[in-house]
């Protein structure tokens, strides 16, 4: 083949690849084809709030619901932890808890303690506080109050304020800490197998409940087979932990070299057989090798890194499974549970391929970080 012939052919699909990936990769943050108006645009969560709103108007809202009592049941399997602050824009947390229960048999939903923090200062500002559907949808109901009267008759929970008797700051972060701590600590006192924390802005799948199990089986027989102990589970996958990582910069660096060294072997190889049965000129077969080296293969490089994991992954998209998470990287593993809020939603027909948004421990330990909604 000449060079012309093989620099044009080069050209088109490194042209097709870089269109491909230019309307693939328009809700990864981390690409340079990233689009912000368009990639938060909802389509399965959106169905999603839709069955839950049903769901509510069918059975929560015209049911006077009857206050809890503090039974605890043989089964429990799983207690969760909500906090949430009174919002400007609207409220979440009905269609949080909802998405969580509107599913489940009646048999499943006694496996399950839930546990909702109404987290302002002043708790009669959340627009949650009082309302009778709460109970209809949670078990227990905490709130900060230094007065416990009005909270007593609706059968909440009181705390003080400042939990610790140390004062508290307005810091966001330490502020969050001690709500997940609060709520952490009240599912412990009820013993159950693992702890769920889920911030009040997520849309969980129908079957979440379903594949949560069938993680933690999976987790526990591996960390079974590997004779170590397991700390938290991510369930929910954030747009923030799409693309390229600079905690794998290692990992991506290996590739590059191993692509470069396979690429050059292979190219050295042909070129040495085709030298044996037709006489090419070595001038020849070391012009076509720095095409390679120094053409070819960097224009690859910037195409797949322009097109990120986003867009590579609609080419292979493996099915929903485990991974170890690595020390301190930003690459969250568990793609099971729920509707995405946002980026890449798939058709409003199938579940979500890439959960996002909070995550579940095990109360062996509690650790905050990766915690957070993204």
């Amino acid at each position: 083949m000449r060079p012309s012939h093989a620099n044009i052919g080069f050209w088109l699909v490194w042209f097709t690849a870089l269109i491909w990936s230019y309307r693939n990769s328009y809700d990864d943050p981390s690409s340079f084809f990233y689009k912000s108006r368009i990639a938060f645009n909802r389509r399965y969560s959106a169905l999603r709030e839709k069955q839950v709103d049903a769901y509510l108007e069918r059975e929560i809202f015209p049911v006077a619901h009857k206050q809890r009592t503090e039974v605890q049941v043989d089964n429990e399997f799983l207690c969760i932890g909500i906090p949430s602050i009174n919002r400007t824009t609207s409220g979440f947390l009905a269609h949080t808890v909802g998405s969580l229960v509107d599913t489940l048999t009646p048999n499943e939903r006694n496996q399950i303690h839930i546990v909702v923090l109404l987290a302002d200062k002043d708790p009669t500002k959340h627009f949650a506080y009082g309302k009778d559907w709460l109970f209809g949808l949670a078990d227990d109901v905490l709130v900060y109050s230094n007065d416990s009267k009005t909270e007593s008759k609706l059968n909440y929970k009181v705390l003080p304020h400042d939990v610790r008797g140390m004062g508290r700051s307005d810091d966001r972060v330490e502020n969050i800490r001690l709500d997940h701590s609060v709520l952490f600590e009240a599912c412990r006192r009820r013993d159950p197998t693992y702890f769920a924390l889920i911030e009040d802005d997520i849309i969980a799948s129908p079957d979440w409940f379903t594949r949560f199990k069938k993680g933690v089986i999976e987790v526990e027989q591996k960390a079974t087979d590997a004779h170590k102990d397991w700390m938290y589970l991510r369930l929910f996958y954030s747009e923030i932990f799409m693309g390229w990582n600079n905690e794998e910069i290692f990992d991506y660096l290996k590739v590059v070299i191993l692509g470069y060294t396979a690429l050059i072997a292979c190219l050295l190889l042909a070129l040495r057989c085709r030298q044996r049965r037709h006489k090419v000129v070595l001038g020849k077969a070391l012009h076509y090798l720095r095409l390679t080296g120094t053409y070819y293969q960097p224009l690859d490089l910037i195409s797949a890194f322009s097109a990120l994991i986003v867009a590579l992954s609609l080419i292979h998209q493996p099915p929903p499974t485990l991974h170890t998470l690595p020390h301190g990287a930003r690459n969250a593993t568990l793609r099971l549970l729920c509707a995405r809020p946002s980026i890449s939603e798939p058709s409003p027909t199938e579940p979500a391929g890439f959960p996002a948004r909070a995550a579940v421990s095990v109360p062996r330990g509690y650790d905050h970080g990766g915690l957070r909604a993204g």
